[in-house]
This record gives structure tokens, sequence and C-alpha cells, in this order.
């Protein structure tokens, strides 16, 4: 599960390349990385689907609200991105509505390739 959230996080950190159509040039702060991931294990491991679940529950959880909030940078999403101040976010648990612990994405200040926010 550690794995395929730092693989994730990894590729987020790439140029965009709008050829095919990522979401790319972010830095992702993944916060108590094992709470975290023992969370989305416990809730999304099916045993009939396997690996496949925790794919699709990292999926909806962590990837769809990175893209999400991405979009709403709000400027247009070109090569020249790559030029500029990394976009930052942070996944972490946060309580949900039911008091239980949920993944939740959040955007931080973006930061500059020499590390300057």
């Amino acid at each position: 599960m550690h794995k395929l959230i730092s693989d994730k996080a990894e590729q987020f950190r790439e140029p965009i390349n709008t050829c095919e159509l990522s979401t790319g040039h972010l830095y992702i702060n993944v916060v108590k990385d094992g709470p975290l991931c023992k969370c989305i294990a416990e809730d999304g491991y099916d045993r009939n689907t396997g690996a496949r679940s925790l794919d699709d529950v990292v999926r909806t959880d962590v990837i769809e609200p990175i893209n999400e909030l991405f979009l709403e940078i709000g400027t247009e999403i070109t090569t020249e991105i790559n030029n500029g101040p990394l976009v930052q976010m942070t996944v972490q648990l946060h309580p949900g509505s039911d008091g239980e612990l949920v993944p939740e994405v959040s955007r931080d200040e973006d930061i500059d390739l020499a590390g300057n926010v």
C-alpha cells in the first residue's frame, strides 16, 4: 500500500505532458503515511478483487481529489506550468462527517524548485 501511494506521488512530480493530458509538476506531502495506508487498506480491501480494490480506493480517495484540486488552479494547463513553482498538496487522515478518519487532500503554498515558498 505504501509503495502504491509513494509511486503515485512520484508520478505526480513529473513535468506536465499535455500529449498525455496528465496532472503533473506537483509535490505530494503524505502525512503519517503508515496510518493513512492502514486506513485505506482496512476500508478498501476486497478479497474478491485483491490488490485491484486497493488501487481503486487510492484512485477515488487520493488521486481524483488531487486531480480536482489541480484543475481548480484556474489557469490553462500547458507545459509552461513546468517552469513555475511546484504545486504542493497534502494527503492526510481527517475526521469525516461520522467521526471516522478518512483520507483528505488539501492544497498548500506552492514551492519553487529551489524549495523557497
